[in-house]
């Protein structure tokens, strides 16, 4: 097994700098090879923190279908070019739900407007002073 400590190269695949956070430290990661080296535990992470959305489901193995946009380079990750998704989420929902999707209704009340009755006014209730 690797040394957690040990330094690596942290490889940024797509165009845009990405955030990485460690020990409560934000690190911009520049596309491309990184201009330092960070420690194994830190790399990997980086490497969690920015998945690439829209790929996989609760329902595969996610350590072998993820996609991820940081790379370590000594781990033999891919470093060609990909950009994030515009998907909403990590996983595609449809391929969990399928098309036959309902919407339930919450429990309390419908979707109509709320309809308001007048409230008495302290003149009305005979207590205002004439």
């Amino acid at each position: 097994m690797s040394d957690l400590n040990e330094l690596v190269t942290v490889f940024n695949r797509t165009s845009e700098v990405l955030q990485g956070t460690w020990d409560g430290k934000h690190y911009d990661l520049v596309p491309g090879t990184q201009p330092r080296q960070f420690t194994r535990l830190q790399a990997a992470a980086f490497r969690f923190q920015n998945p690439q959305r829209g790929h996989g489901t609760p329902f595969e193995d996610w350590s072998s279908k993820s996609v991820y946009l940081i790379s370590i380079v000594e781990d033999g990750d891919p470093t060609d070019s990909i950009e994030q998704s515009d998907a909403p989420q990590r996983w595609d929902t449809y391929l969990v739900n399928g098309a036959n999707v309902s919407v339930e209704r919450p429990r309390g009340g419908n979707m109509t407007p709320e309809v308001r009755q007048p409230q008495q006014s302290m003149r009305d209730s005979g207590f205002a002073k004439p």
